[in-house]
């Protein structure tokens, strides 16, 4: 492959960010303009700056090298959060532009000590936001946030309708729906912290595993060896039962690559997850799993044997999704009266629990057998619409959880422009996204409008890492992308 390379990474770094910024800057807040996306198979029109900007790109590779150095980096923060990767995208590229067009930068001023100055002045603005942070107490003030998110008041109201019904733990999932009307359901549902036993497992487009109808099969030991769930296997695949789910401890390698293996030639498909926790709390997760889907666990130390595992042990859900970060069960069978009595024994421990982390982690366990999972189903006339509705509700729900979670800050860009710092360059720069919105429409900022705490930081943080990234290069080296047959 060849290379191109650059010892003038200044102009490069502004030539890019230039062009990025005239790009997403329009589309960003609830006045945005909308962007037309042709990726060769359809058309769409769309109003969401995360979706713009995983679609942009440059010719030159050196330019482009920046967008997605960039672009990676904002995601991190939609991954921290759920939200914000516009806001993080703005305030880097204002802070990159505001270093490198310096006066003192063009007398070769040692750029470290920008960076100094704007690591000491980060956690002073964080500070700041979180002192004038508040706690949600309304569904009115979730509505305000999903609203702010999501410029429509019928799917604003589903959406903090919903998150406020299943609660600050509860576990919202967007689906697409065949019909054209965007609804949701509450369901019977768990959710644990922990993701990907491997990334072999992926099967779809959003980076996740996704097994539809599985049977489940718990136990509460280390597998090791694949050689032991052969039988169980073998008597699933003749009964014609080739979707599977198996929850355990943890896996040996043995049995994770047979599994991959036999996957990839379509023999089954199958998902592998863990148990989160440690010791005696993962234990109890298993037992958590096994009521939520109606199976018996497998535990070796007290005699049972995975060789003699018969159908009937196993349990089963409507759906189990693994990514990166979380597995979720949904619509598992499990008995209703056994699963209210296990919330009962949890109700008791925690009652005579005194450690907080205790406490929280038995609230948290208690709400999810409760039923605090929800799925939203997206609707719409074409494929395209729907692919953009369903991304800007997953924005929406995501950044009303923060919200319920970690608290509310002043939007629209009143929070951050109110900061100050020892730095003079974020106190300027802070400023940007509020000039942006009133930019993109003035009339549509309600002094009202509210962001959600954690979401502000998270841009924050993940901006000024990012500029500094970019304000201390060199130099650039890009791979020459092959051109595709036209």
């Amino acid at each position: 492959m060849n290379k191109k390379v650059t010892s003038n990474a200044k102009e490069v770094v502004l030539s890019a960010l230039d062009k990025y910024y005239d790009f997403i800057a329009p589309t960003y807040g609830p006045a945005g303009r909308k962007i037309l996306i042709d990726n060769g198979i359809n058309v769409r029109s769309v109003d969401d700056g995360k979706i713009a900007s995983q679609e942009f790109e440059l010719k030159d590779e050196l330019e482009n090298a920046v967008i997605r150095y960039v672009r990676q980096a904002s995601s991190e923060t939609d991954e921290r959060v759920g939200d914000g990767t516009t806001t993080s995208a703005i305030i880097t590229i204002e802070t990159s532009r505001s270093i490198l067009r310096s006066g003192e930068f063009q007398k070769e001023k040692n750029i470290h000590s920008e960076i100094v100055g704007l690591t000491k002045a980060l956690p002073e603005a964080i500070k700041q936001i979180k002192k004038t942070s508040k706690q949600v107490k309304s569904k009115d003030e979730l509505f305000a946030v999903a609203h702010n998110s999501y410029n429509d008041t019928v799917i604003a109201k589903l959406i903090s309708d919903t998150i406020y019904e299943i609660g600050k733990n509860g576990f919202v999932s967007v689906e697409d729906s065949r019909a054209v009307t965007t609804e949701r359901e509450i369901v019977n549902g768990l959710q644990l912290e922990k993701g990907l036993v491997s990334p072999y497992f992926i099967n779809n487009e959003k980076g996740q595993a996704v097994v539809n109808g599985p049977a489940i099969l718990v136990a509460n030991q280390k597998l090791d060896t694949f050689k032991a769930l052969i039988p169980c296997i073998t008597s699933l695949l003749e009964s014609g039962k080739k979707e599977f789910v198996i929850v355990a401890d943890s896996f040996g390698d043995e049995v994770i690559n047979n599994i991959i293996v036999n996957n990839l030639k379509g023999m089954f498909s199958a998902l592998l997850v863990e148990a989160p926790g440690y010791g005696s709390q993962k234990t109890q997760f298993i037992q958590d799993i096994a009521v939520v889907v109606g199976a018996t666990v497998v535990d070796t130390k007290k005699g049972d044997s995975l060789e003699s595992v018969q159908l009937s042990s196993l349990g089963s859900a409507e759906l189990v999704r693994v990514d990166k970060t979380s597995t979720v069960f949904i619509n598992g069978v499990g008995n209703k009266k056994m699963i209210s009595e296990r919330v009962k024994l949890l109700q008791t421990e925690l009652e005579n629990a005194n450690n907080p982390f205790e406490k929280e982690g038995l609230e948290k366990r208690i709400a999810q057998l409760g039923g605090g999972i929800a799925v939203i189903r997206v609707g719409a006339l074409t494929e395209g619409e729907q692919k953009t509705k369903r991304a800007k509700i997953e924005d929406a729900v995501n950044a009303t959880k923060a919200a319920f979670k970690g608290g509310l800050s002043a939007g629209a860009g009143r929070t951050f422009e109110n900061i100050k710092t020892s730095s003079e360059t974020l106190n300027k720069v802070l400023k940007s996204p509020r000039e942006v919105l009133e930019k993109n429409g003035l009339e549509w900022l309600d002094e009202n409008t509210v962001d959600p705490t954690d979401v502000l930081i998270a841009s924050l943080e993940t901006a000024i890492s990012t500029a500094c990234g970019l304000v201390a290069l060199s130099g650039i080296v890009a791979t020459e992308r092959e051109e595709k047959d036209k």
